[in-house]
């Protein structure tokens, strides 16, 4: 005898799995818990992406207290899962290997930003211990004008690479 499903009730599988619908999930930290990762995205038409998931699921929620549950409580980080994403603490151990591994291998093209601006991880690093998640704006670009698309100015070389270190 084989199961089977109709459309209907896989779709609500599906939409109940990613927390739609979900009574039990009553706070945006729980439902990172639950999902497992929420995507960082930049793209801002309404807001930004990753605020969007829990609104989505939960409706309005106050995202100083996501924030504060993420950052301050500690009970998420940021990594890269799929994506940039935010992961929940119960995670963390798993990608500890990968951000060992950022920290002994140096090539290619970090290589060579770790040699330019290897005064500045210090500084960076400090500013972010003091005033908590800063971006890359937050930091003056000392060449003047941009290049390409891809042309980060030393501060987001330095931040990219800190994240992948874990640090």
């Amino acid at each position: 005898m084989r199961a089977s499903l109709t459309a209907e009730e896989a779709r609500g599988l599906a939409l109940r799995a990613q927390c739609f619908g979900n009574s039990s999930v009553i706070e945006p930290i729980d439902l990172l818990e639950r999902l497992g990762a929420i995507q960082l995205d930049s793209v801002n038409i309404l807001a930004r992406n990753h605020l969007l998931v829990p609104f989505a699921r939960l409706g309005p929620y106050a995202v100083g207290e996501l924030h504060a549950a993420i950052y301050r409580e500690r009970r998420g980080f940021e990594y890269w899962g799929h994506m940039a994403s935010w992961l929940p603490i119960a995670e963390y151990r798993y990608f500890l290997p990968r951000m060992l591994r950022m920290r002994e291998t140096s090539r290619g093209w970090w290589l060579q930003a770790r040699t330019e601006n290897a005064a500045l991880y210090p500084l960076v690093l400090e500013r972010v211990r003091a005033e908590g998640a800063l971006g890359a704006a937050a930091f003056e670009d000392p060449r003047g004008g941009r290049g390409t698309w891809w042309d980060w100015k030393p501060a987001k070389l330095v931040l990219e690479d800190l994240l992948d270190q874990g640090c």
